[in-house]
């Protein structure tokens, strides 16, 4: 059965970009955070780090900072998806996990 959930944000070089992002052949055009192809995060990962680290941080951890490029939410782990997952962004970007 497919798990349901939604990408909760979009960001290229710790930037967001919903509306600006453009995917080329090796993953999101523009983006100098050093990870090669589209990197999925959980936000999840993100509430948790800045909820036990906020005393440490210098700032909340924000989508983008981990290296991520699309922030989904209610979909668990990623590593735990089924290649074939389509994710759509919007309603004109859909993605699938290969």
């Amino acid at each position: 059965m497919a798990r349901k959930g939604k990408v909760f944000e979009v960001s290229v070089s710790r930037q967001p970009c919903e509306y600006c992002a453009k995917i080329g052949s090796t993953g999101f055009e523009g983006d100098r955070s050093g990870t090669a192809g589209i990197v999925l995060s959980d936000v999840e990962v993100v509430r948790e780090i800045n909820a036990r680290f906020a005393a440490q941080l210098p700032e909340s951890i924000q989508a983008g900072m981990l290296g991520d490029n699309i922030l989904t939410e209610g979909l668990g782990n990623p590593a735990d998806l089924e290649l074939g997952t389509i994710f759509r962004i919007r309603n004109t970007i859909l993605l699938r996990l290969e």
